[in-house]
């Protein structure tokens, strides 16, 4: 055990990335809770007879849209690609400082 505090001046000089890491590991969190919003947009709303709750009737009439079931459903396919793409970007910018943080700290 006393071999790795020999270590920790190693991690240190790489504090930023270290932030960078827990930003994106946080944040990245934050979208993968968000992945069943999509899906509970479709069933609740688009495929139901109860309609879109006011806040969203709302945010699609300030873009001139009506909140009619086969909105709701393009909505949700679109809500659902974001979600992926935003998730597919924060694991490659994870990825990607993993590699450099790591490969900075060997040499």
């Amino acid at each position: 055990m006393p071999n790795y505090g020999k270590l920790i001046p190693y991690a240190l000089r790489q504090w930023r990335w270290l932030l960078a890491i827990i930003g994106l590991t946080a944040v990245s969190t934050v979208v993968g809770a968000a992945y069943p919003w999509p899906m509970k947009l479709l069933v609740d709303y688009a495929l139901s007879d109860v309609g879109a709750p006011p806040v969203l009737e709302a945010a699609l009439r300030a873009v001139k849209v009506d909140a009619t079931p086969g909105a709701l459903v393009v909505l949700a396919a679109l809500a659902s690609l974001m979600l992926f793409a935003v998730s597919s970007l924060l694991g490659m910018g994870l990825s990607l400082s993993w590699n450099l943080c790591g490969q900075r700290m060997v040499y």
